[in-house]
Order: structure tokens, then sequence, then C-alpha cells
């Protein structure tokens, strides 16, 4: 690949008061607590997380191995198992039955070889909380990019671009009550990325085709709204669901599932023995 199709992450957007982009690209920014000259602009979560794993680790010359937790939802799977089919290979790492990631294990698995870590920020499954700030500090030690999966996680809890060390932060707007089809990427100044979508030259060349304006002025909204209630509806949140679960455990057959804590703020997870899942959904 030559050089030039890789990020343009260097050359910061041009900031553009009360353009739609550059209300996200400063939402975001603040939602992530990064610069906001790295939000590139997606059409969904999934997107971004694509952008993330695919880009970094096509761009990471030389380096073909996947090193990523097990709490990965669709998105992280599928793009790692997309580069697996394509010449990379895959480490999944172990987590204890409540789904606790060992830093140890993070640690053991990286080497020159990896081309990235991705660690959720938290398990929409069951309501883990990764401890990232330990894995952003070991990638950094090894050289690897970490790509953090933060669409459960933006406005639940706080996300931290530097404490977490991470190149690479996902949202997604539906997740915190913007508009379907909307999404970004935060990408730290000077992480590489090979684009997935060519053809154009918005978002720096990262993502070529038009925005919807009014998607996007919506999802900014929403970035700002999430941001501003994530402290002080979190243990709203907590105690909510922990009543529910008090409920739920005291029932026969009942048992949680993930950790009792840290867990993502209104969480609650159970498996109920004996009841098809599908007919207690129902």
């Amino acid at each position: 690949m030559e050089i030039h199709e890789f990020n343009r992450i260097h050359h910061p957007h041009r900031r553009t008061p009360g353009s739609a982009p550059g209300d996200v690209r400063e939402a975001v920014g603040r939602l992530v607590d990064g610069d906001p000259a790295g939000v590139v602009c997606t059409s969904s979560g999934a997107e971004a997380l694509n952008l993330g794993v695919k880009g970094i680790a096509w761009a990471a010359r030389g380096r073909t191995r996947i090193v990523r937790s097990p709490l990965e939802e669709g998105p992280v799977r599928d793009a790692a198992r997309f580069l697996a089919d394509r010449g990379f290979t895959e480490t999944v790492l172990p987590v204890d039955p409540e789904g606790h990631l060992d830093p140890a294990a993070v640690d053991a698995a990286l080497d020159d070889d990896v081309a990235l870590l991705a660690v959720t920020a938290a398990s929409s499954e069951i309501g883990a909380l990764p401890p990232l700030a330990a894995c952003g500090e070991l990638a950094a030690r090894h050289g690897v990019p970490l790509v953090v999966d933060a669409t459960a996680a933006a406005g639940r809890i706080p996300l931290a671009a530097d404490p977490w060390r991470a190149a690479a932060i996902a949202v997604s707007g539906r997740k915190l009550g913007g508009p379907a089809g909307t999404g970004a990427l935060w990408l730290r100044p000077g992480t590489r990325v090979v684009p997935l979508v060519h053809g154009g030259l918005e978002e720096n060349g990262l993502r070529a085709g038009a925005h919807d304006p009014a998607a996007l002025a919506a999802f900014a909204a929403a970035c700002r709204d999430a941001r501003a209630e994530t402290e002080t509806a979190a243990p709203r949140r907590s105690a909510a669901a922990e009543r529910l679960l008090a409920g739920l455990l005291a029932l026969e057959d009942v048992t949680r599932t993930g950790p009792a804590a840290p867990r993502l703020p209104g969480h609650a997870s159970v498996l109920v023995d004996g009841v098809d899942g599908e007919a207690l959904v129902l």
C-alpha cells in the first residue's frame, strides 16, 4: 500500500463553526475526552469499529496478529474473523467466569507481531467493565494500538481517551439516543489508518461520501446530552438495576451473569434455569 493511503489525521480537520460535521467532532471529542480533530463521522458504530479494526490492521505493516477480548460484540468479532481469512491471525484473551479480564493475560499476548489490541469499554451482554487503563498502558509499552468499542459505554461511564491511551474509540449515535445512521470513530493524532470507503476527500480522506446534516446535528446533540448526564445518571441507573437484580435473584433457579462490581450502570443480566430464552423475553 502506498503511504498516501494511510490516514491524514496528521492534517487536522478544518473546524467550521456551525457545520454539522464540525459540531459532531466537537461533541464526540468532548464525549471521549480527546482532540476533536481526530473524529471521523461514519454511518454507524459498526462502521466506525470496522474502520478502526480493519483500517488500523491494514496500516500496521508487517504486523499480522489481532488480539481481542472475548467480550467484543459483532462488529469487532466479525472484522477480526474477516482479517483472519486474509492472512492475519487472531488471539482471543481469557476471562474468568464473571467476565474479568486479567491484565497479565493481555501482557502475555502482546508482542511485536500484534497489529492491534481490541478491548470493549463495557459489555452490553454481561455488564463487565474491562481494565482499560491497564490494557492501554500495556499496549503502549508494546507499541500496539488500542481500539476501544465504547458504543455500549458512552453516556453511562466516563470515556477517557488519554488515561486509556486509546488509538481509536468508536461510538454509536443510535445507542446514545440519537438517530440511526450515525456514528463516529475518534482517532489519536498519528494513528495510521487505511480507509474502507474510497472515492472522495470527505473526513480527511478517511471516509468518502456525503453525510446527512440533520442526522449529524441530532447526533451531536445526543453526544452533548450523554456527556452531561454520564455522572449524574449513573447512581440512579445502578440503584434501579440493583433493585431489579435483588428481586430476580430471590426467585428460584435465577443466576446473575457477569460481575457484581464494577458493572455497567443500569445493567442487569440473569439466567433462568429451565425456561426457554425466547419465551422469557416475550
